[in-house]
C-alpha cells in the first residue's frame, strides 16, 4: 500500500472544504432552492430518542436513556404509552361520570342513633345475626326469641355479613321502627330450621319524664311562645348547672291552661350520686317571659316519684342594665331635677335642707327617689291610674315606653302589692338595678 505524509492527508481535505463552501454560497446568490434546513430549527417529532410523534416514541436513540422525554406524561388512572384523554374527561373532573357509592338500606344515620335495642348478645354471619345470648326481661325475651335464632332479615332487608358487607341489626331498628319503637324480623327457628316472621317491640334506650307546665294566676301563654324544658344536673353551688336533657314545645294552643309534655333523656348520662333538677321557662320574642317558680328535684336516675311533673311558672321580671353611679357633687342637682321631673316643681327651701341633713347622715340618695316615686303628687301627676303611673316610673327609670310584656308584669306586681306606690317604687328599683 502506498503511503501518504500526514501533512499531504490535513491538506487535501481543507482544500476539499473550500471548494464545497464556496459551491453553497454561489448556488444561494444564484436563487437555487434550499436543500439543507437551518440549524437550531425545532422540531418535536425529531427530538432524540422518539422518531417522531406519531410513533410515540417507538424509535428510541441508543446514545439516551429511555423515557428521557415523554410529550404524553403518565397520569393517575391511565395507560402508559397511551395519550391522555381530552381535558374535563380526567378521573375526577370535568364531565367524566362518577357512579355513587349505593348506601345499603338502613344504613343511614338517624339523628336518633342508637335509640332502640332488642336486648341480645349476637354475632354477624353471612347468613343473619345468630342469638348467643338473650337479656332477660327483654323485647327480645319478650318476643320469644332463644340462643341459636338468627335473625335474618329487618322489614325485608339482609342483616349481617351481606356480600362482604355488614349490615348492622342496631341500624335497621333506626332505618325502620315506628315512633313506639315496632319492627317485623324474619327470624330462623334454630330447632326447626323455620323461617317465620315475627313482630317485636323494641325497647327504648332513653327514660321518660312527663308532666305539665301551667302559668301562675291563669295566665295564657303567649302568641307563637316556645317551651323549654331541661333536666340540669347541679355541679357544685355557684356553678352553672349542665344540661343533661332539653326538649323544645313550639305550635302548641295559646289558649290552654296546660301543656303536656314528655323528656327524654339517657340514664347512662346521670349518676347515683349526681344532683338533678327539672327546670322549665317560656321564650317569647328571644326572652324568656316566664320561668319555674321553684326548681323541681328528681332522683339520681332522672327520675321523680313515677308521677307526672307539675310544673307552674311565674313571669319573669323584666331586666334592665345598671344605672350609671351619680357623683357626690351632683347629688343637690340631681334632688332638684327629680322634684321638677316627679312632683313637676323643685324642692321648698325646707324640702331641700332636709334631704340635704340626711344624706349627710348616710342617707342613700337611691331613697330620696323612692320617696319622690311613691309621693301622692307624682301619682296625681299620672291621673291616679295605675297603667299611666307604671308607664310614666318607666319612661322615668328606663328611658323609654314599657311593652306589653313588661307592663303586664309590673300591672300584676302592682295588684300584688295592693296599689302600695312605695313598695311599687321599690321593686321597681331593684329591677333597674339602683339599689343593688
Amino acid at each position: 500500500m502506498k503511503r501518504i505524509s500526514f501533512t499531504t492527508a490535513v491538506t487535501g481535505c481543507l482544500l476539499l472544504s473550500l471548494v464545497t463552501t464556496a459551491d453553497a454560497i454561489d448556488k444561494s446568490k444564484t436563487g437555487a432552492p434550499k436543500s439543507v434546513a437551518p440549524l437550531n430549527q425545532f422540531d418535536p417529532a425529531n427530538l432524540p430518542g422518539q422518531g417522531g410523534l406519531n410513533s410515540l416514541g417507538s424509535k428510541s436513540d441508543p446514545f439516551l436513556p429511555q423515557n428521557i422525554y415523554n410529550p404524553f406524561p403518565t397520569l393517575p388512572g391511565t395507560t402508559p404509552g397511551v395519550p391522555n384523554p381530552l381535558p374535563g374527561t380526567y378521573p375526577g373532573t370535568g364531565s367524566v361520570r362518577v357512579t355513587p357509592k349505593v348506601v345499603p338500606p338502613g344504613q343511614q344515620p338517624s339523628p336518633t342513633a342508637h335509640r332502640w335495642r332488642l336486648g341480645v348478645m349476637s354475632r354477624d354471619t353471612e347468613t343473619g345475626v345468630q342469638i348467643h345470648e338473650v337479656v332477660r326481661n327483654s323485647a327480645a325475651s319478650r318476643a320469644g326469641l332463644e340462643p341459636n335464632d338468627t335473625i335474618v332479615a329487618i322489614h325485608g332487608h339482609q342483616v349481617g355479613l351481606v356480600n362482604g358487607d355488614l349490615h348492622e341489626l342496631s341500624r335497621e331498628f333506626e332505618a325502620h321502627a315506628d315512633q313506639t319503637g315496632m319492627i317485623t324480623m324474619l327470624v330462623q327457628d334454630n330447632r326447626t330450621l323455620t323461617l317465620m316472621n315475627i313482630t317485636v317491640q323494641l325497647d327504648s334506650r332513653f327514660s321518660n319524664i312527663d308532666g305539665s307546665i301551667a302559668l301562675l294566676n291563669n295566665q295564657r301563654f303567649p302568641q307563637n311562645g316556645i317551651i323549654r324544658i331541661e333536666l340540669q344536673e347541679i355541679v357544685r353551688q355557684g356553678a352553672a348547672p349542665l344540661t343533661i336533657a332539653s326538649k323544645e314545645i313550639k305550635n302548641f294552643n295559646p289558649n290552654i291552661s296546660r301543656v303536656p309534655f314528655n323528656l327524654e333523656y339517657d340514664p347512662t348520662q346521670v349518676s347515683h350520686r349526681g344532683e338533678y333538677v327539672l327546670t322549665a321557662n317560656v321564650i317569647n320574642n328571644e326572652r324568656s317571659v316566664f320561668k319555674t317558680i321553684q326548681t323541681y328535684v328528681v332522683n339520681s336516675q332522672g327520675q321523680g316519684d313515677g308521677r307526672p311533673v307539675a310544673m307552674q311558672l311565674k313571669t319573669v321580671r323584666p331586666s334592665y342594665d345598671s344605672p350609671i353611679q351619680i357623683d357626690q357633687d351632683a347629688q343637690i342637682a340631681t334632688i332638684v331635677k327629680w322634684f321638677n321631673e316627679y312632683l313637676g316643681r323643685p324642692p321648698t327651701d325646707r324640702e331641700l335642707t332636709a334631704w340635704l341633713g340626711q344624706l349627710q347622715r348616710g342617707y342613700p340618695l337611691q331613697q330620696v327617689q323612692l320617696e319622690l316615686l311613691g309621693h301622692n303628687q307624682f301619682f296625681n301627676r299620672c291621673n291616679r291610674d295605675k297603667v299611666t303611673y307604671i308607664t310614666r316610673m318607666h319612661q322615668l327609670l328606663v328611658g323609654k315606653n314599657p311593652n306589653q310584656n313588661e307592663l303586664d308584669y309590673w300591672i300584676g306586681r302592682y295588684d300584688a302589692q295592693g296599689g302600695i306606690r312605695r313598695e311599687m317604687a321599690r321593686e321597681f328599683q331593684d329591677a333597674v338595678g339602683i339599689r343593688r
